[in-house]
């Protein structure tokens, strides 16, 4: 394991909200929350049991050190730039960007402004939410030390 290794130092990440990507909302439809509640649902409820595991391993492993992080960039999206929440930047596989479907259609042109979206494809998030969220990650973690 990692810890009988030498690592004592742990970053472990919860899921976002996944029913508000547009593959969920092709898949399943939007419903009251604008998004597809019940998959939201699901990953609140499997960050509760995650951030319990992480609990009680710091209680265990005496001298690790483990955090559980979920940093959804904060704010209103259109003061950063990301206009496009809905659409994805490249043609996916049913050749529209507005269609959720999961992946890049092969050989698609990506669109020229990919810092103006939130997904780059149906499911995967771009650079600058990719960016956000590792600088809110870090503020988390700058401060961890491991336990002597």
């Amino acid at each position: 394991s990692l810890y009988k290794d030498g690592a004592r130092m742990f970053a472990v990440f919860g899921l976002e909200p996944i029913g508000c990507s547009p593959n969920s909302i092709e898949i399943y439809g939007r419903d009251f929350s604008g998004c597809v509640l019940k998959l939201n649902q699901a990953a609140e409820l499997f960050n509760g049991k995650l951030e319990a595991v992480v609990n009680e391993l710091n209680k265990n492993l005496s001298y690790a050190e483990l955090r559980y992080l979920n940093p959804t960039p904060s704010g209103s999206f259109g003061t950063i730039g990301i206009v496009e929440l809905e659409k994805t930047c490249c043609e996916t596989e049913n050749g529209s960007k507005t269609s959720g479907r999961m992946l890049c259609r092969k050989n698609s042109e990506a669109c020229n402004n990919p810092e103006r979206y939130l997904y780059w494809d149906g499911h995967h998030h771009t650079e600058l939410w990719h960016e956000l969220s590792a600088r809110a990650a870090y503020e988390i973690l700058r401060t961890l030390a491991p336990k002597k």
